[in-house]
């Protein structure tokens, strides 16, 4: 299991929330500059964790949203596809392609918060259209 950054989706004004999203953006900085200095194309692929894309809850965790009522979902996501325009970074959100799947059978279970095959084919297919769309795929 990965780690799942908590802050950033239960309490976003912390201090700590406030210094992951700095990194982040820095990082993806980082990335479109080096891209763009070797001439290389970036597409930033932004996977939902499953608690969030299944409403807070998941074998791997829930969210109690009494201890926490800024909780959105999104948070995570929203973030990084925001960060990504900033950026002038081409992306794609799962969010959204997720959901409207029967997200909990794109996710393995028993605690493991990595999507399946199920998942994968869906972000497959998500990024191959996103691709063809902005006529990013060349010969």
């Amino acid at each position: 299991s990965d780690p799942y950054n908590a802050d950033v989706s239960l309490t976003p004004d912390s201090s700590s929330a406030t210094y992951k999203k700095k990194l982040m953006a820095g990082i993806l900085e980082k990335m479109k500059a080096v891209t763009d200095n070797r001439s290389i194309p970036l597409v930033l692929l932004i996977i939902p964790h499953p608690m969030d894309v299944l409403n807070g809850v998941h074998d791997s965790g829930e969210v109690d949203r009494n201890a926490y009522p800024e909780y959105r979902p999104a948070a995570l996501t929203d973030f990084l596809q925001h960060a990504a325009g900033e950026y002038k970074i081409a992306n794609v959100n799962l969010f959204d392609t997720f959901q409207q799947h029967d997200a909990a059978k794109l996710y393995f279970s028993g605690g493991d918060d990595h999507w399946n095959e199920l998942g994968q084919a869906a972000a497959a297919e998500e990024v191959a259209n996103y691709l063809m769309s902005q006529e990013l795929l060349t010969e």
